[in-house]
């Protein structure tokens, strides 16, 4: 999968949304699609040149060391493709956007 691929299907799950009682009010639905799309973006970051990877913030790729780190010790498509990330990323992602978003 590439960038595109992992973007569009982050955006796509937004629609599940409503049914766990998230509403699409204008503060709530920027805040998930910039969370839907960092994780769906997150997964890849174990690879070298990953859109993540190369974002920069004041001409600086931060996380260049963070993608390099990641694939050098676990590989492109390990750890970070694993149902225990996924949950880690929920957690990490998932509970402080709960906090934030909850009525």
């Amino acid at each position: 999968m590439t960038w595109r691929t992992h973007f569009i299907g982050g955006v796509a799950i937004l629609w599940l949304l409503p049914p766990v009682g998230l509403e699409s009010t204008s503060v709530s639905f920027p805040l998930a699609l910039v969370f839907a799309v960092l994780g769906s973006l997150l997964p890849d970051l174990d690879a070298r040149e990953s859109k993540l990877s190369n974002v920069q913030l004041g001409g600086i790729p931060w996380l260049k060391p963070v993608s390099y780190l990641l694939h050098r010790r676990l590989g492109h498509r390990g750890a970070m493709h694993s149902l225990l990330a996924w949950l880690l990323v929920c957690l990490v992602f998932g509970l402080p956007l709960s906090l934030v978003l909850d009525p």
